[in-house]
């Protein structure tokens, strides 16, 4: 069983499954924010959020879109530290869970998912929510679909053989009505 996460510090995605899954369940954990006086609560909710979904699905792995460290004109240095942190506190939940951690580059995932990684962020996490619905992946935020594009590249490292089910022909393929 595999757990993606796209962390953020107000909304965190989250998806999983393992390979007998073609398709990825999750959700989207609400978080306090960033904010001086909230971060270290923060920072202990997504951990036990974490820690309770991993021992409930009893998982093997946990893939976390890795945090961007560009500093310029649309990121600030607070930001990549406030990431940072945050992707600490969930690989040493993971690792307390017994999982095996993959971090996955966000130009990864996409590259994989949508075709392309390097896309401006507003296109790119609108053709990342145009690719769920296209597969019939449930979404509730651009946070889950995020966590979803993780979740398919890490399935595709981990398990070589699994596939998404896509379509119709794959229903009909399995026995399913096409």
């Amino acid at each position: 069983m595999l757990i993606a996460l796209d962390a953020s510090t107000v909304a965190t995605g989250f998806a999983f499954g393992g390979p007998g899954d073609g398709v990825p369940r999750g959700g989207v954990w609400k978080l306090p924010g960033a904010d001086e006086l909230v971060f270290d609560r923060t920072l202990s909710i997504v951990a036990e959020s974490l820690s309770a979904l991993a021992k409930m699905l009893k998982a093997d792995h946990v893939a976390i879109e890795a945090p961007l460290l560009m500093v310029g004109p649309n990121h600030r240095a607070q930001t990549a530290m406030v990431l940072i942190q945050l992707t600490g506190a969930l690989r040493a939940a993971a690792h307390r869970a017994g999982c095996r951690v993959h971090l996955i580059s966000v130009q990864s995932a996409r590259a994989h998912f949508i075709g392309h990684g390097r896309l401006p962020r507003d296109e790119a996490k609108a053709a990342v929510q145009a690719r769920c619905k296209a597969l019939g992946w449930p979404f509730a935020d651009d946070n889950q679909a995020d966590a979803c594009a993780v979740w398919s590249l890490a399935m595709a490292r981990i398990y070589p053989k699994w596939a998404p089910q896509t379509g119709p022909l794959f229903a009909a393929a399995k026995g399913g009505a096409a």
